[in-house]
């Protein structure tokens, strides 16, 4: 299985604490050769949990077709203010493939 994710990258610029950005998102794509199977999706990362994710992703035991797509939607609403409010990167799991980074910033 591989996965393509478009764009790898988000942005939100400055966000006032307590308060949610819009929502953003990224194409997943299965660019493997065969049925991608996703176990989950989530976030992972410094800060994690100021940021939110849903998606359409089919997950196991339905799959998702060679070159067919899902959208990852994310919202940054920052706890705490400061330069170390790192990104978070979307992950998901599935069988011998590598989890592919979306790091909003």
């Amino acid at each position: 299985p591989a996965v393509t994710l478009t764009p790898t990258s988000l942005s939100y610029g400055s966000q006032l604490v307590g308060t949610t950005s819009g929502s953003q998102s990224s194409t997943l794509r299965n660019s493997g050769t065969g049925p991608l199977t996703i176990t989950s999706i989530g976030l992972a990362g410094t800060n994690a949990g100021d940021f939110g994710q849903t998606n359409n992703c089919p997950v196991a035991p339905l799959t998702l077709a060679v070159n067919a797509t899902c959208t990852l939607t994310v919202t940054f609403s920052p706890t705490a203010s400061g330069p170390g409010r790192r990104p978070a990167r979307h992950t998901r799991r599935a069988p011998r493939a590598r989890p592919r980074r979306c790091s909003p910033s």
